[in-house]
Formats: C-alpha cells, sequence, structure tokens
C-alpha cells in the first residue's frame, strides 16, 4: 500500500505542474485586436446607349470534308518530284496534283515506245508480206497456168509410139521451175554430156594437174562449137577416160550430177547409146554454170555461145534478135535434144535469163535420120517458142 500511494502523489504533482505552466503561457500571449469590418468595393464602366439596329453574329471554326474519297495512284513506283496543291486546296479539272521524278520513268517509257515502234514496225512488214503473198499467188496461179499449158501441149505434140520425152524450164528471174516433164529419168545423152566432160577437164586444170594451153583450147572449141567427137575423146583421154570424168563429177559436184552414167568415149560415127544423164542433171548444170559454181564456168559459156546449131533459139520466130545463146545439142539416130539458157533483154534494159531443155528419145533407130531429126528439132522449137512466150507474159517484155 506504501508504494501505491507514492506513485499517485508523484502523478498529481507532475499534472499540477503542466496546469500552472499553461495558465502562464495564456497570460502572457499577445493580445488579438479585434477585425473592423469593410464594405467590397466594385468598379463599373458606364457607356452610353445608342439606339441601332444590331444582328447577332457566331464565329465558328471547323472543316469541311467530300463525302467521296479519291485515292490517285501513279501507275507505277517512283519518287515525287514535287507536289502541286496542298491538303483542302481547291482545284481545277486537269490541274497537276504531282509530278513524278522522270528518272523513274523516262527508261521505261522510251523501252515501252520501243516496243511499240517495233510491234507497228512488225505489223506493217505483215501487210507488206500479205500483199506480196497475194501478188505471189496471183503469179503461182498464172505460172500454174502456163505450166499445165505447157505440159498439155508437150503431151499433144506428135511423136511416135516408141518415143518419149523430157522437158524442163527455169526462170532465173524469178527463181522459179516453170516446166518439169520427166526430169528425173535417164535419157541417152549424145552430145548434150560433152559440156560435163569439159567440167572435169577444167576441175583437175584448177587442181593443177592438167594446163588449158593452146592445144587444149581449141579441142576443146572443137568439142563444144562443132560437136567433134575426135576432140571430145581427146579432152576425155586427158582427164583420165569416161569412169574418171564420172568420178569427179559425182565425187565432185554430187548435188548436180545425180543420174548421169558415162561408161564409153564416142564411138565411130558418134552411134552412142550408152551414155546417159537425164534433164534435171542438165538443169542443175546450167544453174551452176549461171552461177559460176562449178570449175571452168566463165569458158564453158564462152564455148557455148560461140557460133554453132540450136534447136532453141534459131528457127524460133518469137524470140527477140540479139538474145543471148549458151547451148549444147545432141543428136544421134534415136536421140534429138538441145539444152541451154536464153538471155533476153527487156524493153526497160534489164536481162532476162532462163533455161529450156528438151529431149526426145525413141526406142529403135529412126528409118530417115535427116528428116527425124528436122520434124524433131523443130517440136523442140515450137516448146521454146511457148516458153518464150511465157517468159515475156510474166515480166512483160
Amino acid at each position: 500500500m506504501p508504494r501505491i500511494s507514492r506513485k499517485l502523489s508523484t502523478a498529481a504533482a507532475i499534472l499540477a505542474t503542466g496546469i500552472g505552466i499553461f495558465v502562464i503561457l495564456k497570460l502572457s500571449g499577445p493580445v488579438q485586436q479585434p477585425v473592423e469590418s469593410r464594405e467590397r468595393v466594385w468598379r463599373v464602366d458606364t457607356l452610353i446607349a445608342q439606339p441601332k439596329q444590331l444582328s447577332p453574329t457566331l464565329t465558328l471554326y471547323g472543316r469541311v470534308e467530300t463525302p467521296e474519297l479519291l485515292r490517285a495512284a501513279a501507275p507505277a513506283d517512283g519518287r515525287v518530284a514535287a507536289v502541286e496543291v496542298r491538303e483542302g486546296q481547291r482545284i481545277e479539272p486537269g490541274q497537276l496534283l504531282l509530278s513524278m521524278d522522270p528518272r523513274d520513268f523516262v527508261p521505261r517509257v522510251r523501252q515501252a515506245q520501243a516496243d511499240v515502234d517495233d510491234l507497228q514496225a512488225q505489223l506493217k512488214r505483215e501487210q507488206l508480206q500479205h500483199a506480196a503473198n497475194q501478188d505471189a499467188l496471183a503469179h503461182e496461179r498464172e505460172l500454174l497456168e502456163l505450166a499445165e499449158s505447157a505440159l498439155k501441149r508437150a503431151r499433144d505434140l506428135p511423136l511416135d509410139p516408141d518415143e518419149r520425152t523430157g522437158w524442163s524450164v527455169y526462170d532465173f528471174t524469178t527463181g522459179e521451175k516453170l516446166v518439169t516433164i520427166n526430169e528425173d529419168e535417164q535419157f541417152q545423152a549424145a552430145s548434150l554430156v560433152k559440156p560435163f566432160i569439159a567440167a572435169a577437164f577444167f576441175y583437175k586444170v584448177e587442181k593443177g594437174e592438167l594446163s588449158y594451153n593452146r592445144e587444149s583450147r581449141r579441142q576443146m572449141e572443137r568439142m563444144i562449137q562443132h560437136s567433134n567427137n575426135a576432140s571430145t575423146n581427146w579432152v576425155t583421154r586427158k582427164v583420165g577416160g569416161p569412169q574418171a570424168v564420172q568420178r569427179i563429177l559425182k565425187q565432185q559436184y554430187p548435188a548436180i550430177f545425180q543420174e548421169i552414167h558415162l561408161v564409153e568415149y564416142i564411138p565411130a560415127g558418134g552411134k552412142t547409146y550408152r551414155n546417159k544423164a537425164s534433164v534435171h542433171d542438165y538443169s542443175r548444170f546450167l544453174y551452176a554454170l549461171w552461177k559460176e559454181n562449178i570449175a571452168g564456168a566463165r569458158e564453158i559459156k564462152r564455148l557455148m555461145a560461140l557460133p554453132g546449131s540450136d534447136r532453141i533459139y534459131t528457127g524460133v520466130r518469137v524470140v527477140p534478135k540479139g538474145t543471148k545463146v549458151y547451148n549444147k545439142t545432141g543428136s544421134t539416130a534415136r536421140v534429138c535434144g538441145d539444152m541451154g539458157i536464153l538471155n533476153i533483154k527487156g524493153p526497160d534494159g534489164k536481162w532476162y535469163p532462163y533455161t529450156v531443155i528438151g529431149i526426145i528419145e525413141k526406142e529403135q533407130n529412126a528409118t530417115n535420120y535427116t528428116s527425124w531429126i528436122r520434124s524433131r528439132g523443130n517440136i523442140i522449137r515450137h516448146v521454146s517458142s511457148i516458153v518464150y512466150q511465157s517468159i515475156a507474159q510474166n515480166h512483160n517484155i
């Protein structure tokens, strides 16, 4: 009990001390003066009212947009060089909006233009080709009619039952074969083969194995111009014989001499029937001769142009005078033929060369050689006349 009383006494003393300090502080603090209450003053501007007619004004801010939105796009990707308008700016139809950098488009435009130019050129070529084809078609129809007419006339020739014929006509100007009858059949060659022997001789001359001197030139002229059989055998021996001639022609010019068959010298009296060749052989030979694609072409043409007998120009009245003739005839009791080139000068001053090859072969010897050769030679002249008329019509000669 004594301990509890002591604690209560200490607490009461502390509380009394605190109350005393508060009273002292309260009494010693500053005295607050009473606040004076004042009325608030407002500043007012005054205007003199004047009677006027006024309308209310309302200022609004906003943006106008079209209900339709158009997206403009360039036909290809590229860089923008300049923007010519701004958003919201009023524009007129056709007004430039922006420009693209030409460096991105010029090469492609040029290429596209080049493609267009190329297509236009192709179209022009096709149009020209179409027109040319139409003209060529009309020309081919004319040639077909002429060829059919020539074929009909050839079949209607007054031949004996044991006779057969071969024909060929080639126009160098147009590059067209106008007539071909039995062209790949072998016929007896007779003297028609002599220019072939000359070609084999000149091949060896070009190789340096033979020389074309005064004597060989004389023999060659006698063989071609005068159809001398002894000179023909002389030239053949120089080449190495008939088999050597054929071997040279077959090996060196296989595209020309395809049906040739040379097996004998010209026998006494010229009655050779074993040597053979086709009309096509003669046609290909004349083409190579004219184009100078065979040995000795120029000299052979000179030899064949020397004055001599022929059945394609002399006695053919319709062929103009002054026509150049390169030919070689062939005649036996079984064969009458001629093969050559006629070069006609037209009124325009141009030359129009073409070949005429005609062979009439008989199975048995003709009873009257002279009469038979004359009549069959006239048949060849008649055909040559028909051919010239066709050539003249084709080229307006």
